[in-house]
């Protein structure tokens, strides 16, 4: 069997670092660390951790989107949503009407899907 696991890095710019810091604690619930005064960690309720490494330069936002995508589980998409909207995060246009696709501080594509489609 082949899964995929627990751990995931993002680069992202410098100045992305205090916006997605605040989407991932304050939306998602995810504890935070910073073991290097470059480099942060998410660490996710099921115990997963998204890592982000911050540069000077990083991807443009419509560059990441031709990156890997990633999907984050949430109890309620509605709640998450509407938290993301006031920071100024907006779903964008995409194919699957199901869900909604964001773009985090940073340009890291996230599809948010609900806990129960998940059980």
């Amino acid at each position: 069997m082949t899964a995929l696991g627990p751990n995931i890095k993002l680069t992202i710019a410098r100045d992305a670092r205090e916006p997605l810091r605040a989407a991932m604690t304050e939306v998602f619930g995810a504890t935070h660390a910073s073991p290097r005064d470059d480099f942060d960690v998410y660490t996710l309720g099921d115990g997963s951790h998204l890592g982000a490494y911050c540069v000077d330069a990083a991807l443009a936002a419509e560059s990441a989107k031709l990156g890997a995508w990633i999907e984050l589980v949430v109890d309620d998409v509605a709640a998450a949503r509407a938290a993301l909207a006031r920071r100024g995060i907006e779903p964008f246009e995409y194919f699957d009407k199901e869900h909604d696709y964001i773009q985090l501080p940073g340009g890291q594509v996230v599809r948010l899907a609900a806990t129960e489609a998940r059980r």
